[in-house]
């Protein structure tokens, strides 16, 4: 009979209601300052937003920006400017500090979760800290940065996320060779501070509609029956979770002995089957609209099946 994979992490619920969570730790010390910015690879985060409806000409509104210090305090920043318009000076200037809690979760502290190494080269991995959702945070509330309430739901996001990844590294029959490359996390004192993952350069969507690459039909057709396994038998089947947002944006590609294969990401969504997903942001869900199943009749809030395999069937290429 086999173990069920969210045992342990159950068992993180279980103790919390005897009272053997830290619920609120002391605040980490503050930052010194804004870090120095001197190149784009100083950046975690840059995103041009532009007006609704303003094409073909793309009206720019502005350029959004994010740093992190060597103690992984968050920065935030945006210019009313192009990217090719700013320059670093002007991105150093503008950036202010982000409260830890609105985007990093308390860590549990009866669960051991895994510790990616810091001396990993940047570009081999992703450090993922949901910018673009704090981003649509900071859009509603008016961009008010430090001055906004804390976004109650970004920091149970990304620990839910962790979770996941968590269930599936630690999977009796390993890691799927097609599910994002999860190495750990980073902890400072006691906040989870982002996911570190291998860092793949394209989704599929770039990667076939910017011409980076192209696939027969063959390939195609061997790209989906991948990708199909790796969610219907390894996820659905082994695990007993739902993605819940499957879309060409969270479908990366790796190049293995010169065949494109896939690379399921983007477990922001993924719950065991059956459990409440959590809430929405800004009022709306943070998958991408028309690809998930949704029944226009009822609240799409339980993490279920028919979700992937709806995503699936809507996901030829």
């Amino acid at each position: 009979m086999n173990r069920d994979p969210f045992e342990a992490l159950n068992l993180v619920a279980q103790r919390r209601l005897r009272g053997l969570f830290n619920p609120q730790p002391p605040p980490r010390p503050a930052a010194s300052g804004a870090p120095q910015v001197n190149s784009w690879t100083d950046l975690c985060f840059l995103r041009q937003s532009f007006a609704p409806g303003s094409q073909p000409n793309w009206e720019l509104v502005y350029t959004t920006f994010a740093a992190v210090d060597e103690s992984d305090h968050l920065f935030f920043g945006h210019a009313p400017f192009k990217i090719s318009d700013i320059s670093f000076a002007q991105i150093t200037a503008s950036l202010e500090p982000v409260p830890d809690d609105h985007l990093y979760p308390i860590v549990p502290s009866v669960y051991e979760f895994t510790i990616a190494p810091r001396d990993l080269p940047l570009s081999a991995v992703y450090v993922k800290r949901n910018l673009g959702h704090y981003e649509d945070y900071l859009d509603r509330n008016l961009g008010r940065g430090a001055q906004a309430p804390a976004p109650a739901e970004l920091p149970p996001r990304l620990l839910s996320e962790a979770r996941i990844l968590e269930v599936i590294s630690r999977s009796e029959s390993g890691p799927h060779p097609n599910i994002v490359e999860y190495l750990g996390v980073r902890i400072n004192l006691s906040r989870i501070t982002g996911l570190v993952m291998r860092r793949y350069e394209y989704n599929i969507y770039s990667y076939l509609q910017l011409g980076i690459g192209t696939m027969t039909m063959d390939e195609k057709d061997k790209f989906m029956e991948v990708l199909e396994d790796a969610v219907l038998r390894y996820l659905h089947e082994e695990l007993g979770v739902a993605h819940n947002d499957i879309n060409p944006f969270n479908v990366m590609v790796d190049v293995r002995e010169g065949m494109v294969v896939p690379v399921l990401g983007g477990f922001g969504e993924a719950r065991k089957i059956g459990e409440r997903i959590g809430e929405k942001i800004g009022g709306e869900r943070g998958m991408l609209p028309g690809w998930t199943w949704r029944d226009e009749r009822e609240e799409y809030m339980t993490s279920e099946v028919r979700h992937d395999v709806s995503a699936l069937g809507k996901e030829k290429l």
